[in-house]
């Protein structure tokens, strides 16, 4: 049984470093091939006409924006602001917490969609993981 984490190559990286990690959206997991540094992830959705942040521990989206560098800004403003090495519900950030990260992602043009995936139960990694949500946003 392999029980490595998610995208456990792409994490850590001190500056942002190519890499291939996966990411969850309305049609399951995806690889995509991106940029990663500390948790988390940047590649560009060409559908979505975005570039997209990703929380790499989990695969969720943080949101996305046009500019290239929008995400990558974000990431730096957010990195400080929680412990990002979460991988389930006991580490997701505070519902306070959550609300400020969203403001600051707002900030550099980030734009979350409504029905992307949020830490908000207990299960929501493990349902994300086991293809179990439906309404997820790439």
């Amino acid at each position: 049984m392999n029980t490595k984490p998610l995208n456990s190559d792409a994490i850590g990286h001190r500056s942002w470093t190519d890499a291939e990690f996966c990411i969850i959206t309305t049609k399951g997991w995806v690889t995509v091939s991106g940029k990663a540094r500390d948790f988390f992830g940047v590649h560009h959705d060409e559908a979505a006409g975005q570039h997209k942040l990703t929380h790499l521990p989990t695969g969720v989206s943080l949101g996305g924006a046009p500019a290239p560098e929008a995400p990558r800004r974000a990431a730096t403003a957010v990195k400080n602001m929680w412990n990002w090495s979460f991988t389930d519900h006991s580490g997701q950030p505070t519902l306070e917490s959550i609300m400020a990260i969203r403001i600051v992602l707002r900030s550099h043009g980030l734009t979350h969609p409504d029905n992307a995936p949020r830490w908000t139960g207990p299960e929501v990694i493990e349902r994300l993981a086991a293809g179990q949500l439906e309404t997820v946003e790439g």
